[in-house]
């Protein structure tokens, strides 16, 4: 609860830069709203290609995988990226993104090489778990809350569901 997280501080990522691969529009401004109001930075793309050329120019604390993407899809994706940090000697964390339960995704996306699993639709606690577990050591940080940190942090665990309840109701079945 907030009441909980003021009590003990907020934990912040705030800064973290996140790439997104995720095909559906709509998704992607779910997610960029839920990470922006986390304060972490994040780059959208469409699909697996667009991941893979993004990730060779530019540096991320962690990406989000889509699974089904057109053109190439996330367990593809994640292979390339795989070859790709063997020739540099570097590892990005992924995080594979599904709407696919986690009994059936978890161990093929583990299995693949990701590094975690994070079931659609987001719940922002689920999120937030994900982005301190990924963050870059010291990133994290425990701190005594400002007003500002509160009503950020109420207004993510207010509004959350709203977000996710208005996308389900317009994507039904997506």
């Amino acid at each position: 609860s907030l009441a909980q997280a003021v009590a003990r501080g907020i934990d912040s990522v705030e800064g973290m830069r996140v790439l997104v691969a995720e095909d559906n529009e709509h998704k992607q401004i779910l997610m960029e709203l839920l990470l922006k109001k986390q304060a972490v930075q994040s780059v959208k793309v469409s699909n697996g290609v667009e991941a893979i050329e993004n990730l060779r120019q530019n540096s991320y604390d962690l990406v989000f995988m889509d699974l089904e993407m057109p053109v190439m899809g996330g367990f593809e994706a994640v292979a390339a990226i795989r070859e790709d940090e063997k020739k540099m000697g570097t590892r990005m964390s992924i995080v594979a993104l599904s709407a696919h339960p986690p009994e059936e995704q978890r161990e093929p996306c583990i299995a693949a090489g990701m590094d975690d699993f994070l079931m659609k639709p987001i719940d922002v606690k689920a999120l937030h778990a994900m982005l301190r577990r990924f963050a870059p050591a010291g990133a994290v940080t425990s701190k005594a809350p400002t007003p500002k940190d509160m009503l950020r942090t109420a207004n993510v665990y207010r509004d959350a569901p709203l977000w996710v309840a208005a996308f389900h109701s317009r994507n039904a079945g997506d």
